[in-house]
């Protein structure tokens, strides 16, 4: 039995030694590695989304998305002839309500 399955028990006392702890230790700064790795790959991959999703998402009428570009507030960009809107600007835009 390994630390991690000790952990699921309750109502255990429990004697681990130096070699165990310093293995769990290893183990839980692998995995806290690996978390971190995929956040930083998923914030730095952008996605885009259409301007009905766009608006749908930030509860607004379309036209409010026009207007918004009007005033550089939220601003689309073109990706492959279409206006798109980039999600983290939408997530900005939900954050700063």
């Amino acid at each position: 039995m390994n630390i991690k399955e000790i952990l699921n028990e309750t109502n255990i006392t429990v004697s681990v030694g130096l070699n165990d702890l310093k293995e769990f230790a290893k183990d839980i700064i692998q995995q806290t590695k690996r978390e971190m790795k995929d956040l930083v790959v998923a914030e730095n991959t952008e996605t885009y989304i259409s301007r009905q999703r766009a608006s749908e998402m930030l509860e607004v009428d379309p036209s409010t998305l026009w207007r918004w570009a009007k005033q550089d507030y939220l601003v689309p960009v073109s990706v492959g002839g279409k206006k798109r809107y980039r999600m983290s600007d939408i997530n900005n835009r939900l954050l700063n309500r």
